[in-house]
């Protein structure tokens, strides 16, 4: 994101990291007229997003969901990536709000 308001670019975020929502960088890129989108848009192409869609609906069809988990197995970098504590914590909270803001209720952390 530095990178991209120094070189006078746009940014599309694809790292598992909240960037678009931070309202600082929201109102530094907006201040250069810059577009900057996403937090963590790859992962809307994964289990996550299967994980949304199964959630929504079971909401359309009436289905009660108390709780909800996903299990991530692999070895790429996105992995390696997530022995990183902070990053790891900074995931987590992508993936859960991104199934909680399809549940017909807010499901207890």
């Amino acid at each position: 994101a530095e990178c991209a308001l120094e070189a006078g670019l746009g940014l599309i975020n694809n790292m598992p990291v909240f960037i678009a929502s931070d309202k600082e960088f929201a109102e530094r890129f907006r201040s250069k007229n810059l577009p900057m989108i996403g937090d963590d848009i790859k992962s809307q192409l994964g289990a996550t997003i299967v994980h949304r869609v199964l959630t929504d609906l079971f909401k359309k069809r009436g289905v009660k969901v108390l709780r909800t988990y996903q299990l991530n197995t692999g070895g790429n970098t996105d992995f390696l990536n997530m022995k990183n504590q902070s990053r790891l914590q900074s995931k987590k909270t992508s993936k859960t709000e991104a199934v909680q803001s399809v549940a017909a209720k807010r499901m207890e952390d």
